[in-house]
């Protein structure tokens, strides 16, 4: 995942996409890449933000909640136990 951008070059993008001017021709005048004109187009009509909140989970669910992993960190530390020490 790349970094942020500045403010100031969020600033006229935004100000472009209100404006109502093609991708492209943002993409060019501000020297950024399509995608990122088009990632901060989305973000803008989901959250009314550049960027997604940080409130949000984004990312795949884990597949273990918190007490199935300790539950299975200790049966392996058990098992560890039971084989080695025979």
């Amino acid at each position: 995942m790349g970094r942020r951008l500045a403010p100031e070059v969020v600033y006229r993008i935004r100000v472009r996409i209100e404006a109502g001017e093609e991708v492209s021709a943002i993409a060019e005048a501000i020297d950024v890449s399509r995608p990122t004109v088009y990632k901060i187009r989305l973000n803008l009509d989901l959250y009314d933000e550049p960027y997604a909140l940080a409130s949000l989970v984004q990312g795949r669910l884990r597949l273990l909640l918190a007490y199935q992993e300790l539950v299975s960190l200790i049966l392996l530390g058990v098992e560890f136990l039971l084989t080695c020490c025979r």
